[in-house]
């Protein structure tokens, strides 16, 4: 009995701890694939942003990610997690989809992983990273981008070959 009883714990002890390693790993896991696009904007009215991500050489149009912005006068910081389910080659996205916003003063945009900055786009160095599109024009005295939303396409912004170079790794 005494046998039947040192085996059994022994068994317990193995199989508990077996199941917490797992646990680690998969954690650890995450935290590694862990990355960001962190933009510093003033959005006066509520609105929704809307990224896109280049995988394996094509735009995953089908699966846009939202968020959701209030609005206000001063400046925020917008930080957005990108997929961790496949590396994200490059980032497409509408700046936004309330057609009664008209600028928006970005001073910012980083990428980061692992909370580290692997794209400096701050003090308005974005701009060598992401292309500006056809519905933003820069208004010089409020040093913001007007929005127009009568264009083929929304007010967006899509990274580049010097951000895909990083991306890609």
């Amino acid at each position: 009995m005494k046998r039947f009883f040192g085996l059994f714990i022994i068994a317990l002890s193995i199989s508990c701890g077996g199941e917490k390693k797992e646990e680690v790993i998969s954690e650890k896991e995450v935290e590694i694939n862990k990355r960001s696009i962190v933009i510093d904007a003033v959005y006066e009215k509520d609105d929704e942003l809307s990224f896109v991500y280049m995988k394996d050489g094509f735009w995953n149009y089908d699966n846009p990610q939202k968020h959701k912005i209030t609005g206000s006068s001063t400046p925020q910081t917008i930080e957005v997690i990108l997929p961790s389910d496949y590396n994200v080659e490059n980032i497409e996205f509408d700046l936004s989809s309330n057609r009664e916003q008209k600028l928006v003063k970005i001073t910012s945009i980083k990428v980061l992983e692992n909370g580290k900055t692997l794209v400096d786009g701050s003090n308005m160095a974005f701009i060598k990273y992401f292309n500006a599109g056809t519905g933003l024009s820069w208004d010089e005295p409020t040093m913001s981008y007007k929005l127009n939303f009568d264009g083929e396409f929304p007010p967006r912004m899509q990274g580049n070959e010097q951000l895909e170079s990083i991306l890609v790794k």
